[in-house]
Order: structure tokens, then sequence, then C-alpha cells
């Protein structure tokens, strides 16, 4: 999984870092998100979001988590999260 974006994604992913839930604000529609740990093993794959959404991460365990987000426009982008 390349970190680098193709092309600039208006999305925002708060707060971070974040305890139990990780809120996602958009601009235009989410075609995928993906929710990937350290070690590149998908943990959540979420498609075709057009409202604002919330990813609950209470259950998962403290580290680094990497959040995939494709929208609809073509726009990729890799945000790095912090769950506490």
């Amino acid at each position: 999984m390349a970190i680098e974006d193709q092309k600039v994604s208006p999305v925002f992913l708060y707060p971070n870092p974040v305890k139990n839930k990780l809120f996602i604000k958009k601009e235009i529609p989410i075609q995928e998100l993906e929710l990937y740990p350290v070690n590149s093993q998908l943990i959540t794959r979420i498609s075709q979001v057009y409202e604002d959404t919330m990813i609950n991460m209470e259950h998962l365990i403290s580290g680094v988590y990497f959040v995939k987000i494709t929208t609809q426009n073509g726009a990729v982008s890799t945000h790095k999260i912090i769950k506490e």
C-alpha cells in the first residue's frame, strides 16, 4: 500500500489520536474506505459513503492504523491514525 496521494482528497478524519470513534468529514462522496493496521491486513472496507460517517474503533488495540480513501472523482489518499 503506497502512502503517497495520487490526487488531493478533500477528506478530514478526526480526532487523531482516536479513543473510540473516528469521524470522517468529506466534501465529495467516497467510493471506498479501507482500514488497515500497520501489518497491512484489511480490517474493514466500506463502499459508497455519501454522508459524513464514523468508524467505531473501540474494539481495536492501541497502535497505528491507516485509512485509505478513494473518492468518486478518483482521488486516493491514505491517512495515518493513532488509536489510544
